[in-house]
């Protein structure tokens, strides 16, 4: 007990609450970067699964796909559009 004393003591009473924050503060980051890495690799193994099937049992590239996916919402505008203009006559 005696050696933690003498180890607290080189580094001073402000350094000490120094050392624990930075420590505690180390702490929260890598438990936050942890949460955000689990959130994140879930989806991106879903992404790449569903995209491994389209490409081996449907024969779709990724670049077929992406293209498809930017034209969603110009198909949602003309449905809306459409509907507006049924509504209005």
């Amino acid at each position: 007990m005696e050696s933690i004393s003498n180890f607290a003591s080189s580094f001073g009473d402000g350094n000490v609450i120094l050392l624990i924050a930075a420590i505690a503060v180390c702490f929260l980051i890598f438990s936050w970067l942890l949460k955000v890495f689990r959130f994140t690799i879930g989806p991106a193994i879903s992404i790449v699964v569903i995209m491994l099937l389209l490409k081996v049992v449907f024969g779709i590239s990724p670049n077929q796909l992406w293209y498809e996916v930017k034209e969603i919402p110009q198909m949602v505008w003309q449905i809306v559009l459409e509907g507006y203009r049924a509504v209005v006559g």
